[in-house]
């Protein structure tokens, strides 16, 4: 099966596996792909497959742009509009009734991302749903 996967040794998310795209009813490769895919914004970049979308709106997110940013006093309050921005799509579509997300960071750098899906209005996302990242 093929899946999206953190590498430890990249510090960064790719596919992983054979055959076929792993198939299930949680929301983890949804959510990945919405926070890793790099929005189009003007012309400073993101994926251009955007403009040809036949289910309309933009894909993916504007973390690439946060994260190229200084780490000052309003860097996770950024983080975490940009996140809410690419996950609002799950409320939009009654998936979700919300969507939090946590932003922590560290002196050295690092970054954790908590979110928590809830109050799913479809019966096959029931229950709470978390994923964590580390950006």
């Amino acid at each position: 099966m093929i899946k999206i996967v953190y590498s430890a040794d990249t510090s960064g998310y790719d596919l992983a596996g054979t055959g076929n795209i792993e198939l299930s009813n949680d929301l983890r490769t949804p959510i990945l792909i919405s926070l890793l895919t790099n929005k189009r914004v003007d012309d400073q970049g993101g994926w251009w497959g955007s403009e040809y979308s036949s289910v309309g709106g933009e894909w993916g997110s504007r973390v690439w742009q946060v994260m190229r940013t200084a780490r000052d006093a309003t860097f996770a309050n950024r983080l975490r509009d940009a996140c809410k921005e690419a996950l609002q799509w799950l409320i939009d579509r009654e998936i979700a009734s919300g969507v939090d997300i946590s932003v922590t960071t560290s002196d050295q750098g690092l970054v954790l991302v908590a979110i928590s899906v809830t109050g799913a209005r479809n019966p096959r996302y029931n229950g709470v749903w978390e994923l964590s990242l580390e950006l």
